[in-house]
């Protein structure tokens, strides 16, 4: 599973990978989503550019 993992210096995104062992399907989205809890990197957003960023209320903050 892959989530958040904030934001490189230069302001490229940052993911972390997540796995677990064979028959724990279930635990890995919970630590995914726990991790996303913690760190807050969930909270902000790329701009993404052209005519539809600010229509589309994301203003990368």
């Amino acid at each position: 599973m892959s989530v958040p993992g904030g934001f490189a210096p230069g302001g490229l995104p940052v993911g972390r990978q997540i796995a677990g062992p064979r028959l724990a399907e279930r635990r890995v989205p919970e630590v995914g989503h726990a991790s996303v809890l913690a760190t807050g990197s969930g909270r902000r957003r790329l701009p993404l550019g052209g005519r539809g960023a600010a229509a589309n209320g994301q203003d990368g903050t």
